[in-house]
């Protein structure tokens, strides 16, 4: 499995936020601000959900989600240690999105901290992203602006290579006041 991190136990780690590790702080505090976005009811993809904590996270707040990861291993946990009656895992990949089983029209799409691992086609992705998206609904990513990890990621993004990602698919962007490696496209 590559860079992944686990929480087995999604209440117990919100319950003890302040004691938990600061890189495994920043991951929930991104899956909170995606929660305090979405609504009961609301349709959602997870793309590379991993371990499946934060896929459980916005269950608990009444979306429906369809987490899916590249990862069987990740799967194998999430499913283990993150099933919600709300959430539905499956293994797949961001490059194939139209063998998913997502509903017709998505309420919103998630992805955090996952187009850096790719090389190419990040435009591409995005824009296939668009077309499960319904109208005037989000797309709440995070990727990390400089970030000199080049063991895990294969693209290191600069801020403006980032804004100007989003710029060419969605049509409008906005920041994350909390986290500035969360950009929201707007369809």
């Amino acid at each position: 499995m590559s860079e992944r991190l686990v929480i087995r136990d999604v209440e117990k780690a919100l319950k003890d936020f302040e004691d938990r590790d600061p890189v495994t702080q920043k991951h929930l505090i991104r899956y909170m601000f995606a929660r305090d976005i979405l609504k009961e009811g609301d349709q959602i993809a997870d793309i590379a959900c991993g371990s499946g904590y934060g896929s459980k996270m916005l269950a608990m707040h009444g979306c429906k989600v369809t987490g899916v990861d590249i990862s069987k291993e990740a799967i194998k946990l999430a499913k283990k240690h993150n099933h919600h009656e709300n959430v539905k895992f499956h293994v797949g990949s961001i490059k194939q999105l139209t063998v998913w089983f997502f509903p017709k029209f998505l309420d919103a799409f998630v992805c955090f901290e996952t187009l850096e691992h790719l090389e190419d086609g990040h435009k591409e992705i995005l824009e296939s992203i668009m077309t499960v998206l319904k109208p005037e609904c989000p797309a709440i990513c995070s990727i990390p602006i400089n970030h000199p990890d080049t063991h895990w990621h294969k693209k290191i993004f600069s801020f403006n290579e980032r804004e100007d990602l989003f710029k060419s698919v969605f049509s409008k962007i906005e920041y994350s006041e909390k986290n500035g490696s969360i950009i929201i496209g707007w369809k």
